[in-house]
């Protein structure tokens, strides 16, 4: 089950007052035109914190379906493509490889 913003903030709220969170959310989302949701960057504002410990997975434990944060570097980046669906509407996609201290693995990002 995944928290609401404000049991997010209680996570960081000896960091950020909530006026400091709620403009970063909105800048995040303004500098990425929109493409991430709100939900998304509050996650990430809380793990780039070090403050979500509930779901962090190393690559080499990672399963099908599970829901986790994962902390590595990014060691390549595929050049992005174009494609059409078939149904007319156009989408992009790219590869990257990301690996931390105990494997190595592909992560498609969509759109």
């Amino acid at each position: 089950m995944h928290k609401s913003k404000n049991e997010l903030y209680k996570e960081i709220k000896d960091l950020k007052s909530k006026e400091e969170f709620e403009e970063e959310i909105k800048k995040r989302q303004k500098d990425c035109d929109d493409l991430i949701d709100e939900d998304t960057i509050d996650l990430l504002i809380i793990d780039e914190l070090g403050r979500n410990k509930q779901n962090i997975s190393k690559i080499s434990d990672l399963k099908s379906g599970s829901e986790c944060t994962i902390f590595g570097k990014v060691k390549s980046i595929n050049e992005s493509r174009n494609f059409t669906r078939k149904n007319g509407s156009s989408g992009k996609v790219v590869n990257l490889e990301i690996t931390d201290d105990t494997a190595t693995c592909r992560l498609v990002l969509w759109n």
